[in-house]
């Protein structure tokens, strides 16, 4: 049944492995040791410390705190064990944290890494991971990824350097299915890759704020993103299937054709496609925004205009959503994202109806956008909920919205939770079919839950919340 085919949860949810009974926390495996210099076993894991390092093997190890790490300078080596959820921060100025995952480890779920003002963290590896690295780094902070040659990333590697003087690096040898590098505030990142890899996706916000990537080899789709005045380099001898260069501006766009050359030039990426050479300006001004393509010499051809305020008597201006201004002044965990996501996610969200409900309630969520091989994206949104039923999840969404997903090339839908796991995932096309197949109005809010056997339900024009079925049954009778 259709609604079934809605909500795609994911299959057993295998990033949700559940613990078995020979896991042991991170907190108890740290708790265990009693001097400098210990080695204990807890349900299978051994943990050796001694002055320098701390050592990790065998058994499972569910992290549950990511503040209960040893402090000071530390190198932590994890041999033969398996690992879920794994997550480390820097919270301390000055503090070090070195971490190797070496042969026999295997690491489930998201490897998300934090490091905090003047702190230091990076991660060597040797292992397989079965999820996305994320890498968060800000002000005065230094972090680092290392995917070594017998490394293997089964998702993406995603750096965030976030502030003034905040640097990251990354040496790509090792096989990974997308690079995300977002450099934001004054930060910078400088990446080496020598792998195949999908996508390497560079964006950077703002005159200081810079993106270096250094590639020599084989890349499916290559995206440097330059928002107001952001650099991003391609260097190197890689080669692209396709090489796409965006130009954003919130505002009015001041630049001279010759300037505009120029800063396409010193990309480094222009010409380099060898199916696809695509070069656009993205000009948002006054609720409106503007697609221009690029030619070789600067010069600026409209290829399409949208606007985001819609002045028709019959659709009056919508106060603004209380959650939505909430979430805006707060944001939820410090995430960040490319400028041109999340001004993109911005249109849609804020201008546009979209919603996540939990038993009812319209909760805060936190959205952020990745490159998917086939250069479209998939739109998160996590939730302020850790652990919610999926039978309690439901995605509330309007026409007007996935338009504009659809425009912005997003064909996928995610919800996650509080602590980044994977509860649905919702395709584009198929919200869309969906609206057409039951003849929703403009206004109206197609409902799906996370639960694929729950009914699929719509919100009326008239603030009604109708079972598909039904109302299909109304408008035949009408």
């Amino acid at each position: 049944m259709f609604k079934k085919v809605l909500a795609l949860t994911l299959a057993a949810v295998m990033l949700l492995m559940p613990m078995t009974a020979s896991a042991v926390t991170w907190s108890d495996l740290v708790g265990s040791l009693k001097s400098d210099y210990d080695t204990q076993t807890v349900e299978g894991t051994t943990i050796t410390q001694n002055s320098e390092s701390i050592t990790v093997s065998g058994g499972t190890v569910e992290f549950d705190d990511q503040q209960n790490w040893v402090g000071g300078r530390y190198l932590y080596n994890f041999n033969n064990v398996l690992l879920k959820d794994f997550t480390a921060a820097v919270v301390n100025e000055g503090e070090y944290m070195e971490i190797y995952f070496g042969e026999g480890t295997v690491a489930e779920g998201i490897v998300h890494l934090n490091v905090q003002k003047n702190g230091k963290i990076s991660l060597g590896n040797d292992a397989e991971i079965n999820g996305t690295i994320q890498l968060e780094v800000y002000d005065d902070a230094n972090g680092g990824i290392y995917n070594l040659k017998d490394g293997i990333v089964n998702g993406a590697i995603n750096i965030t350097a976030d502030g003034e003087n905040a640097e990251a690096n990354l040496s790509n040898d090792g096989k990974t299915y997308n690079i995300v590098l977002d450099a934001q505030n004054g930060g910078s990142i400088e990446a080496e890759n020598n792998a195949p890899t999908g996508a390497i996706f560079a964006g950077a916000a703002g005159e200081e704020s810079s993106v270096l990537v250094t590639n020599d080899a084989s890349v499916g789709n290559a995206i440097a993103d330059l928002f107001n005045g952001g650099n991003v380099v391609f260097a190197g001898d890689g080669a692209y299937n396709r090489s796409i260069i965006y130009l954003d501006f919130d505002g009015k766009n001041t630049l001279s054709q010759q300037e505009i050359a120029d800063i396409v030039d010193s990309v480094g990426l222009y010409g380099k496609g060898e199916k696809e050479n695509r070069v656009q300006l993205f000009e948002f001004e006054n609720d409106c925004l503007t697609i221009y393509d690029i030619a070789e010499d600067g010069s600026l051809t409209v290829v399409d205009v949208i606007y985001f305020d819609d002045d028709e008597e019959e659709e009056p201006e919508p106060e603004p959503d209380p959650i939505e201004l909430q979430r805006q002044a707060e944001g939820i965990g410090g995430v960040t994202t490319s400028p041109v996501w999340n001004w993109q996610g911005y249109l849609g969200h804020s201008s546009k109806p979209m919603w996540i409900y939990v038993n009812g309630e319209k909760v805060l969520m936190r959205q952020r956008l990745f490159w998917l091989g086939d250069s479209t994206k998939n739109h998160t949104c996590r939730i302020n909920v850790a652990e919610p039923d999926p039978a309690s999840i439901e995605l509330r969404v309007g026409l007007d919205m996935l338009r504009t997903a659809q425009r912005a090339e997003i064909s996928v839908i995610s919800i996650l939770d509080k602590d980044s796991n994977p509860i649905a995932q919702f395709a584009v096309s198929d919200l869309l079919g969906a609206f057409e197949q039951y003849g929703l109005e403009e206004g109206e809010l197609l409902c799906v839950s996370a639960d694929p056997d729950a009914e699929v339900m719509k919100v009326t024009l008239d603030g009604e919340y109708l079972p598909l079925e039904e109302a299909e049954e109304e408008n035949v009778a009408a």
